[in-house]
């Protein structure tokens, strides 16, 4: 969507929605602490996040670091959503199934339980980090593309 329509979207996102967002090195080091600790008991849940951002900031950081800095997240209604994704090639069941995760991501049921018990510390990596490996990646397909 970024290399094809130069833009960033789905069937979420405005200024009031914050996307939680973790690097799987932040994960593997939260893991890692409570296995080597070896203190609990029974069953827990410990949410980890390293960021908090609204899609409009995703797609400003992300575009910044590939070199597109006006780079804008659209909010598709859920119909256009579904038949981009098919037009993309997704399966129906798989395009239906992201469209009704998006929509529980919109009205906030997937991330309640998360802001009612938001950790206290975020973790170390942040959108800016994930951005430098994303400009990597998107820059080598670049090049690869067009060769």
């Amino acid at each position: 969507m970024i290399r094809n329509l130069n833009m960033m979207g789905a069937n979420f996102g405005g200024p009031d929605m914050k996307l939680v967002m973790v690097a799987t090195e932040d994960i593997a080091h939260v893991a890692a602490e409570q296995l080597l600790a070896c203190d609990f008991k029974g069953h827990s849940v410990e949410y980890i996040a390293g960021d908090e951002r609204t899609a409009d900031e995703i797609a400003k950081i992300l575009g910044t670091a590939i070199g597109k800095p006006s780079l804008q997240w659209m909010v598709f209604n859920d119909e256009q959503a579904l038949n981009g994704m098919i037009q993309a090639g997704l399966p129906m069941e798989m395009a239906k199934n992201f469209v009704e995760m998006n929509i529980a991501l919109r009205n906030g049921t997937m991330a309640a339980d998360y802001w009612k018990n938001r950790p206290a510390n975020l973790q170390k990596t942040k959108l800016e980090d994930f951005a430098k490996l994303f400009a990597k990646i998107y820059n080598e397909e670049e090049i690869a593309v067009n060769h």
